[in-house]
């Protein structure tokens, strides 16, 4: 485990980096997302991580092309996750995911 991306060797951040950018190609094929923002922040988690955070045309206006720290915070942990509500798209970007890596 790293705490950073420069703690990675080369070929280590191709495949983050890359892995990143292929989240938001299956974000942009299986939903009506219209921008996807990715950042990789460093200041509270130790861990090397990153959030893949994809935007729709239904969002406010105030809040569709800036980072998702700017919705207030009772909006961002609103909804959990669950199977019930969340488990098909989870299925679809599985699936996009095996075909496009040919697994």
């Amino acid at each position: 485990m790293v705490d950073h991306l420069t703690a990675l060797d080369e070929q280590g951040r191709t495949q983050f980096l890359g892995d990143m950018a292929l989240l938001g190609e299956a974000l942009h094929a299986c939903t009506e997302t219209i921008r996807v923002n990715y950042e990789i922040l460093t200041n509270s988690e130790t861990a090397l991580h990153a959030h893949v955070i994809p935007h729709y045309s239904g969002e406010p206006k105030e809040y569709r092309s800036g980072p998702v720290w700017n919705y207030p915070a009772e909006l961002r942990t609103s909804v959990a996750f669950s199977e019930s509500t969340h488990g098909e798209l989870r299925q679809t970007l599985g699936t996009y995911l095996s075909q496009r890596l040919d697994l």
